[in-house]
């Protein structure tokens, strides 16, 4: 549910968390989701010939897309651009998708790099400016930069035994994604 701060200001949404985190930085809204595996390069650009945001940067942004586009490998591919510095600061999406957050918990996991994925209410999403200024803050008061060394995440068991198989697209269609669930974090926007 949106909050507006004022025409000029913005407005904060709360978030559902799917991998715990914070990050701050330009926002970029994508008009179709694209995938990792085969969408987005090795050094965060989109790659997919078809993709309207083809030739952008995704390195260092809070990309907004309504839900992921699959492949499983994406997961792989996510984790080592996490672990690179080549992926995005964070995920926002409309629907949870368990192959992006599986490749975020991964990362941690391994690396000890915590990318935050929230999901928002799909009126909102609809509701973000295309470009602008992005900041999540989880439910603690944590804000992009604080030191957390890479321990957000909570338990070993990020995936649950509630998957029906039917999810080959990598939208999630039960509680299976991580222990955060419960969770809820802000996402400030700030037009640009």
């Amino acid at each position: 549910m949106s909050t507006p701060l004022g025409t000029d200001h913005g407005l904060t949404l709360t978030c559902r968390v799917l991998h715990p985190g914070a990050a701050s930085g330009p926002l970029t809204v994508l008009d179709e989701p694209v995938s990792f595996w085969g969408g987005v390069s090795a050094d965060g650009t989109i790659i997919d010939a078809r993709h309207p945001q083809r030739g952008e940067s995704v390195t260092g942004v809070v990309l907004a897309m309504e839900a992921g586009r699959g492949s499983s490998s994406s997961s792989s591919v996510l984790a080592e651009q996490i672990r690179s510095g080549a992926a995005p600061a964070a995920i926002v999406l409309a629907e949870p998708d368990v192959i992006l957050v599986l490749g975020a918990a991964v990362a941690a996991e391994i690396y000890g790099i915590d990318m935050p994925i929230v999901q928002i209410d799909p009126a909102d999403f609809a509701a973000l400016p295309q470009r602008g200024w992005a900041q999540i803050i989880t439910g603690d008061g944590a804000r992009a930069g604080d030191d957390h060394g890479g321990d957000d995440h909570v338990g070993d068991d990020h995936v649950g035994d509630d998957h029906d198989g039917d999810d080959h697209d990598g939208r999630a269609r039960a509680g299976i994604l991580h222990d955060n669930l419960d969770c809820t974090a802000n996402l400030m926007v700030t037009p640009r």
